[in-house]
């Protein structure tokens, strides 16, 4: 019975140990396996971090990232188009882009401190750059340096532009219409960065530097992007017989990076409209146009009966009585009148009471604007316009933003103290009317000509381009590639200004050392030294 017991033991025990060096064995290969897969997703993190961009910004205005718009943009490019910054990656990290800002345009960064020897722009301007390649694979990104001798072959092939260190060349080849295509475009430092005089004069007169106040590293090289790979170029003409001040000049820039094209309209007497515009701009004349003038802005919108043309209007509260432009406009379903509005609740004007916060009536013809977030509208300076009529023969109107319906109008001889009385009646007002011409063809198509009036030139006014959070400049640019049929290539470019106030001038090298050695060491080590632990403890189960 005795020796029975221990036969009947001894099986039991061999059982056991051989699951438990099954259990083992299993359990040392899970963990071996468990190892590699974290050195080779290290392996596969590192190499994906260099060919899209999984870098987190920290910045308080996403400013060392392309914006959502351009981005989805670059990721539908179907040509190929490469950037050749005409300096080595080393110069925006080093000091000698600041050497040459410094030394060939009078400009400094104004970032630059003794812990940011380099400053903020030319280090954000590098990063913008190795960005574009991991959007689309068809954009190829490389540095050449004008000081090496083979940089002779591209002076050589561009040999009729003039290129500079640090300028950036963006071209691209293709076929259309069984032709060869070559286009490019070259970007210097202007084109990459605007820049003040602190002191008002003396950096024009060569007493002290310019600053660099903002990036358009985003906006040159993407709109020149645009420029080398479109098809169409809209034909535009600025208005310039009766406007003293040119108010269109950040509207014009902005434009060109949209690939339109502009030539200035002195004489509407003598001559008629270029027939070969899309689209002509008036903004805040100094006197009215006479009936001459307006009869040849209507022919140039009838086209000869075909339509197809379209027109922008800026108006302001300091133009004279127009009361000629004011009738045409009247025609067309646009009423204006004198005076500025006036907003009475405090939440929806900034700063003072004629700098209004504006709604986006989110039409149609601002698709390119409705899905922008986090954005507003201001206007200062914002004449009291209405809709005349909703529809009217052929012309129909639309409105595309209003104020709130809180304003009241100001009197155009009103004193700096003025305040509207305690019964003032409040009203809304419209600051963007579209007017539409539209005929029926043969072929029973439509083919429309549009007229569009906009409150305030403010609307237009680089004042607002610093601040990210502003959309007025991307509702303008929306509008006009709608009435010049171009709503299906809108591309949204916004200059960016570097701030102080994020999280990211608050990483010092020390957090970035720290971070590091924890990612790095200390996160995969413990990780290893738990395996180890589970494994001997299973082991010796």
């Amino acid at each position: 019975m005795k020796d029975n017991k221990i036969n009947d033991i001894q099986p039991r025990k061999k059982i056991k140990n051989k699951a438990a060096l099954k259990h083992g064995a299993l359990a040392t290969v899970f963990t071996a396996l468990f190892i590699v897969a974290v050195i080779v997703i290290n392996i596969l993190a590192t190499a994906l971090a260099e060919r899209f961009p999984l870098d987190i910004d920290l910045s308080a205005q996403k400013i060392n990232t392309i914006s959502e718009e351009n981005r989805q943009y670059l990721k539908k490019l179907t040509r190929e188009v490469s950037i050749i910054v005409c300096a080595p990656e080393e110069a925006f990290t080093n000091g000698m882009m600041n050497y040459m800002a410094r030394a060939y345009y009078n400009t400094v960064d104004p970032t630059e401190s003794n812990t940011d020897p380099y400053g903020k722009y030319f280090p954000q301007t590098l990063k913008l750059l190795t960005d574009y390649p991991k959007y689309n694979e068809k954009i190829n990104l490389s540095f050449a340096d004008p000081q090496e001798p083979s940089f002779a072959n591209i002076i050589s092939k561009y040999s009729n532009v003039e290129i500079n260190y640090g300028d950036i060349l963006v071209e691209s080849n293709f076929v259309r219409d069984g032709q060869n295509v070559h286009r490019y475009k070259v970007l210097n430092f202007e084109d990459l960065f605007e820049k003040r005089d602190p002191t008002g004069m003396y950096a024009a007169m060569g007493y002290t530097n310019y600053e660099i106040s903002g990036s358009k590293v985003e906006t040159a090289v993407t709109s020149a992007i645009y420029t080398v790979t479109s098809d169409k170029t809209t034909k535009a003409g600025i208005i310039t017989a009766h406007t003293a001040q040119d108010y269109t000049d950040t509207l014009k820039s902005n434009m060109e990076n949209n690939n339109y094209e502009f030539v200035e309209i002195n004489d509407l007497i003598s001559n008629d409209i270029p027939s070969d515009l899309d689209l002509i701009i008036l903004a805040a004349p100094n006197s009215d146009l006479s009936v001459q003038e307006l009869d040849r802005i209507e022919k140039f919108l009838s086209n000869n009966g075909e339509r197809g043309k379209a027109m922008m209007f800026f108006a302001s509260p300091a133009s004279p009585q127009l009361p000629n432009l004011y009738d045409f406009l009247e025609e067309w379903g646009i009423i204006i009148s004198e005076g500025t509005v006036y907003e009475t609740n405090p939440n929806n004007y900034l700063g003072v009471p004629t700098t209004i916060g504006l709604n986006n009536s989110k039409t149609d013809f601002t698709k390119a604007a409705n899905n922008l977030t986090g954005v507003v509208y201001v206007s200062s300076g914002t004449v009291p316009m209405s809709v005349g009529f909703e529809s009217q023969g052929n012309r129909t109107t639309t409105r595309l933003m209003t104020t709130s319906n809180s304003v009241v109008v100001q009197p155009k001889d009103a004193g700096e103290d003025w305040e509207p009385g305690e019964n003032a009646q409040t009203s809304q007002y419209d600051a963007a009317i579209l007017s539409k011409d539209t005929i029926n063809k043969p072929d029973f198509s439509q083919v429309s000509s549009y007229l569009v009036a906009f409150a305030s030139t403010d609307l237009i006014n680089s004042n607002w381009t610093q601040y990210s959070m502003v959309a007025n400049l991307e509702i303008v640019l929306a509008t006009a590639n709608s009435i010049t049929g171009r709503a299906d290539s809108d591309i949204t470019f916004v200059t960016k200004s570097i701030t102080n106030e994020s999280f990211a001038d608050r990483v010092t090298k020390t957090n970035v050392i720290v971070m590091t050695v924890v990612l790095l060491a200390v996160v995969p080590v413990t990780i290893i030294v738990i395996a180890v632990v589970v494994w001997i403890r299973r082991k010796n189960r």
